[in-house]
């Protein structure tokens, strides 16, 4: 592919079978606990790919950019601390669109699952996170009055809110995207 006058590469990952939110194994899972653990498994394979990538084709992680949209967020939030345990670098950019909040962190109705909130997609993650949040709130829940599946918390270098970051203009009843609990990343 080739953007700008510049050669580029594209690597998709489909965890599709993992990301589905009705994998309920036992009466404590509510709807997409394990899709969101599931996420966490699967950014650690990732780190481990691009590392490796990194390493047999010579790729500098300055040219990696990873971009993950809800739970994808936090999955390569995930990748890119694993890729830098492995490499001693970091990634050079991380884009997390909408990022999960149901679990990541504390909601109106249920809390954050420690593990889950502990692999956040952070500034951390890259030499350069931006977070676009467009369905957020401090309290993100999908089982609520005022549902919003995504986690509004300033999290990257630079977080932008479009609209505010909780509600887009002419996407749904009152204005709200639509929450999807399965996440197909």
């Amino acid at each position: 592919m080739e953007a700008t006058g510049r050669q580029v590469n594209v690597v998709l990952v489909n965890w599709a079978g993992l990301a589905t939110a009705f994998q309920i194994s036992n009466i404590n899972n509510y709807a997409y606990d394990e899709a969101a653990l599931n996420a966490i498994d699967v950014g650690s394979l990732v780190g481990l790919c691009i590392a490796e990538l990194s390493r047999t084709a010579a790729v500098k992680p300055a040219n990696l950019h990873l971009v993950g949209h809800s739970l994808g967020a936090h999955l390569m939030g995930h990748a890119g601390r694993v890729f830098a345990a492995i490499a001693n670098q970091l990634v050079g950019r991380i884009t997390g669109l909408d990022p999960a909040g149901p679990r990541f962190v504390d909601g109106p109705i249920l809390p954050a699952i420690p593990a889950l909130n502990r692999q956040r997609l952070t500034a951390q993650s890259a030499s350069f996170v931006d977070v676009i949040h467009t369905n957020g709130a401090l309290q993100p829940g999908v089982v609520s009055l005022n549902p919003h599946c995504g986690d509004l918390h300033e999290i990257g270098n630079m977080d932008f809110y479009p609209s505010g970051g909780s509600e887009q203009p002419g996407t749904g009843l009152g204005g709200r995207t639509n929450c999807k609990i399965y996440l197909n990343h």
